[in-house]
C-alpha cells in the first residue's frame, strides 16, 4: 500500500467517472450498504453520513464523526470494501469530537492520498499501521 501526502487534494483520478444510470446508483448503494454493515457499530447520522449523491463517480464519500473511527485497522477495512466490486475509491472528511476538520483522505485498493491537514491534525498517524 502506497501513502501519499498532497498539498493540493481532492482532485478526482481519471477512470472513476460513472454515467447516471439506474445500474450506476445501485452499485453505489451497494457500496453504502458494505460501508455500513462494516461499520455496524457505528450509528449513520450520528457517528458519519453519506452525501446526497455520487456526483458522477464511483466513490463512497463519506463524514465521519466520531474519533473511534480514526484507527489502524480502518484503512484495511475500507480497502476491502472496494475489493468487492468495479473500480472504486473511498473519499472521508474527518472530523473532531468538536467538529472541528481533521483533514481529507481518500483510499484505494492500492494507494491512500491525504491531505496535508491529515498530517498536521495526527490523523495520518492514527491511521496508518
Amino acid at each position: 500500500m502506497v501513502f501519499e501526502i498532497k498539498d493540493s487534494y481532492g482532485a478526482i483520478p481519471e477512470g472513476y467517472d460513472i454515467e447516471d444510470t439506474p445500474e450506476s446508483e445501485s452499485e453505489w448503494r451497494s457500496l453504502l450498504d458494505k460501508f455500513a454493515a462494516s461499520f455496524g457499530e457505528f450509528n449513520r447520522n450520528e457517528d458519519y453520513e453519506f452525501p446526497d449523491w455520487h456526483y458522477g463517480t464511483r466513490t463512497v464519500a463519506v463524514y465521519l464523526y466520531n474519533e473511534r473511527f480514526y484507527n489502524k485497522s480502518f484503512i484495511e477495512k475500507v480497502r476491502r470494501i472496494l475489493e468487492c466490486g468495479k473500480e472504486s475509491f473511498a473519499q472521508f472528511e474527518c472530523y473532531n469530537a468538536t467538529g472541528r476538520l481533521k483533514g481529507q483522505f481518500m483510499v484505494f485498493k492500492d494507494k491512500v492520498i491525504f491531505s496535508r491537514l491529515c498530517e498536521t491534525s495526527g490523523l495520518i498517524e492514527a491511521l496508518i499501521p
